[in-house]
């Protein structure tokens, strides 16, 4: 079962990796947060894509990402699938994602990062929309 929700996860890092190419922002993989995005702000956004289709822990790890990420990122976008956000049962809309939603809504806070959960690959696009697009210039002396 571990591999098939491993395969689950590695999917949908490669559908978040084709919205992030559809974008007009720099980016690149990372071996620590799945991706680093590149706006006008001086620091890198870090996006992390997480897949959950079935009950499980997955979703606990929601905070601790956070955690582990918001000394670095102080704008943190976590991408879920549309069916771990919607789901009344086991998902972020259960009694169980309401305390984890809460989790990282407190870790932000200690953190000071802003954290953004974004449903499916349109809230993904729709949220890199709104960021600012990293000037020419600046895309060249980061290149350089």
């Amino acid at each position: 079962m571990g591999k098939e929700i491993n395969d689950s996860g590695i999917a949908w890092e490669k559908k978040v990796k084709l919205v992030l190419e559809q974008s007009k922002h720099g980016f690149k993989r990372l071996q620590k947060c799945d991706y680093e995005v590149y706006t006008d702000e001086p620091i890198p956004i870090g996006v992390e894509a997480k897949a959950q289709s079935t009950i499980g822990t997955a979703d606990e790890k929601l905070p601790f990402t956070v955690w582990k990420y918001g000394d670095t990122y102080k704008k943190l976008i976590i991408c879920v699938t549309e069916e771990w956000y919607d789901n009344e049962e086991w998902g972020l809309q259960s009694k169980k994602g309401q305390l984890i939603l809460e989790n990282i809504e407190s870790n932000a806070k200690i953190k000071k990062c802003e954290v953004i959960i974004c449903r499916g690959l349109d809230g993904l696009a729709k949220n890199l929309e709104k960021l600012p697009q990293k000037k020419k210039e600046n895309i060249l002396n980061f290149l350089n």
